[in-house]
């Protein structure tokens, strides 16, 4: 894949992901944003959490806001799992940082899913879903854990099945022990 890319040249590589993007983005103005009311686009939260239990500052940026609901804009070029909505850990932060900041989680939060199909179709869907203060708690127990292991060093490897775990979308992938097996039969 890397070689194919090196070939093609970065120049041309660039050109194509910005007219993608463009692309995608005149589709969402066309079809999904005539129907959300935006209170606010990129709205930075800032949460200082009690020491005691989160130690450090969560910052987070939603794309859209509108009175009661949170919206992430996601792009694809393949099929979204089903139910993705509902296990998205970042829908779950915005959620969570929203009702830090007013006390009230967002009635809904989603998912504003630009796809371009193989055939280069391009398709609009939303994706609607809850989260609850058993959500929150949740969130809150995975990122105490998260910063108790990266204070004593502890990075345990994704599984290698995991679409991040790639050649294409890992940084480490050339000095990661635990993906030797896979750059043999890659």
């Amino acid at each position: 894949m890397l070689g194919e890319q090196v070939t093609k040249g970065l120049s041309a590589l660039q050109g194509e992901a910005v007219d993608e993007a463009v692309d995608m983005a005149g589709h969402f103005h066309e079809v999904a944003a005539p129907n959300i009311n935006p209170v606010a686009v990129q709205k930075e939260y800032r949460v200082t959490p009690n020491p005691e239990v989160l130690p450090v500052a969560l910052v987070g940026f939603t794309d859209v806001e509108e009175a009661d609901t949170i919206r992430d804009v996601k792009t694809t070029t393949k099929a979204m799992a089903a139910g993705l909505e509902h296990r998205d850990q970042q829908l779950t932060t915005y959620a969570m940082l929203r009702q830090a900041e007013t006390g009230v989680i967002p009635a809904v939060v989603g998912l504003d899913v630009i796809k371009r199909t193989p055939t280069g179709k391009m398709g609009y869907e939303w994706r609607p879903s809850t989260r609850d203060i058993l959500d929150v708690h949740e969130m809150v127990d995975r990122m105490v854990a998260i910063v108790k292991a990266i204070r004593v060093g502890s990075f345990p490897p994704t599984d290698p099945g995991n679409w991040s775990c790639s050649e294409r979308w890992c940084g480490y992938w050339n000095i990661c022990p635990y993906v030797r097996g896979g750059k043999r039969r890659a």
